[in-house]
């Protein structure tokens, strides 16, 4: 299954490994650091993670990543340019590498199925709950009320 981002691209191959290759900055390729890949070059931080889905977006990507005791989903991982917060990670602005979602494993939050936008991103869980983060300029994360007093641009 192959997805691609503005200026990258990721793979995962049926045995879960998940390859990324294009435009490194900001360390949306997962591999440690932020230099551009040719070539399609595996993400070591997911190598023997049992993988379901990998995602790209413009500034970000992401993984749903099967483990005991999920069954039906998995945790979320996230890696590249958070600026508005669409990484999840709390206050990290940039992750060159995959990183778990840490509030969603605290609340038991197993993630079926996320989608990725250019500065927020949503997931709905095994539970069928929708979570959504990141920018909410013009009401993207479903939550207008928390547009309530901001100024219209």
């Amino acid at each position: 299954m192959d997805w691609v981002g503005a200026t990258h691209c990721a793979c995962l191959l049926r045995d879960s490994r998940v390859f990324t290759w294009g435009n490194g900055d900001g360390g949306r390729l997962g591999h440690g650091d932020t230099k551009p890949r040719t070539a399609p070059t595996i993400v070591q931080t997911l190598a023997g993670e049992c993988v379901a889905k990998v995602m790209c977006s413009v500034w970000h990507s992401a993984a749903i990543v099967v483990v005991p005791p999920y069954m039906k989903g998995g945790l979320l991982y996230t890696w590249g340019t958070g600026y508005h917060g669409q990484l999840g990670q709390g206050t990290t602005k940039m992750s060159l590498e995959p990183v778990a979602l840490g509030d969603l494993y605290a609340m038991s939050v197993a993630v079926l199925d996320a989608s990725l936008g250019m500065y927020h991103n949503a997931l709905i869980s095994t539970d069928g709950e929708c979570y959504s983060w990141g920018s909410n300029k013009y009401g993207c994360l479903g939550r207008p009320s928390e547009m309530d007093g901001m100024p219209a641009n």
